[in-house]
């Protein structure tokens, strides 16, 4: 049985800064852009994941009034038309320097749709019921009386004179979408999920880009290159991310930090070569905006 792994929401800021003073004046504002993307997704049960940002914030926790809006058109976004790198640009504006460490999101509503054209929506104010200022997981807070979501970076997003700064922010969808009452029936390219439902619990981690690099690569077999495989990196023993291989057996994961990471592919039906995968056995040791090429061979399994 196949499982719902996740989409890699990925918001990219590039921030280009001139000059510093006291005051917020022409000279002291840089540009910001950010770009939302996500991972590939293996599941072929769905045509669309979709969600609705309806504005985006940034701003410093201790100041209630260093708040800026950054976005404020309501989208709806299909993560499944965003995979393998590409990207769709959310905003492009200029901001004043300083100091950020919350970035606050207007996240209506997420929607799942079958192929059957079954749809399931789970609407934010959902979250709502179980209180405010409620915490999420990790270093995110529903805000019930603003009806969004703080999300604390890790480090303070210091913005300087003619600095340029690019972050990437990933939600990861395994543990943010829960599927509800799900059911198999045949076998194989014949296999049908039937569900009730779902919620939307949002789980997402933050990568600073000049501190990142990207890994992609094929999968190969005798059969062919392969799709839906899915390529998981490890920091430990725990997985750090994971993505999936499209219809032409390609993957590519994106901002992946400094440090050092293990890798394997699993597939229905196959395993991976004891031969052929020399680069990618054992340890990988990724340097700040290093492109690396780690494909896979696999076998058919007994």
């Amino acid at each position: 049985m196949k499982n719902l792994k996740y989409i890699l929401v990925s918001f990219i800021l590039v921030l280009n800064f001139s000059c510093s003073d006291s005051k917020v004046v022409a000279d002291s504002y840089g540009k910001l852009t950010i770009k939302l993307t996500d991972a590939p997704m293996p599941y072929n049960q769905f045509m669309e994941a979709n969600i609705t940002i309806d504005k985006i914030e940034l701003g410093n926790a201790a100041d209630a009034n260093s708040f800026i809006v950054i976005m404020s058109q309501k989208t709806t976004y299909n993560m499944l038309d965003l995979v393998n790198g590409i990207t769709e640009t959310l905003t492009n504006m200029d901001i004043p320097e300083g100091k950020y460490d919350t970035l606050r999101l207007y996240i209506s509503s997420a929607e799942m749709v079958m192929n059957n054209g079954a749809s399931f929506t789970y609407n934010m104010g959902q979250i709502g019921s179980i209180g405010n200022g409620s915490m999420m997981g990790g270093s995110m807070m529903f805000n019930n009386q603003e009806g969004s979501i703080d999300i604390t970076l890790d480090h303070f997003m210091d913005i300087m004179a003619n600095s340029q700064n690019d972050f990437l922010m990933d939600l990861d969808i395994d543990h943010s979408f829960s599927l509800q009452g799900v059911g198999f029936s045949g076998m194989g390219a014949n296999m049908m999920m039937t569900m009730t439902g779902f919620t939307f619990n949002p789980t997402m981690r933050f990568v600073d880009m000049h501190e990142a690099g990207s890994i992609s690569g094929t999968v190969h077999s005798d059969q062919g290159d392969l799709e839906n495989v899915t390529i998981t990196m490890m920091q430990g023993t725990l997985v750090y991310t994971t993505t999936h291989t499209d219809a032409n057996g390609h993957y590519h994961f994106i901002g992946i930090p400094n440090d050092t990471y293990a890798m394997h592919a699993e597939a229905d039906g196959y395993t991976m070569n004891s031969t052929g995968n020399n680069s990618n056995m054992g340890n990988i040791q990724m340097m700040n905006n290093a492109d690396l090429s780690i494909d896979f061979n696999m076998v058919k399994s007994n």
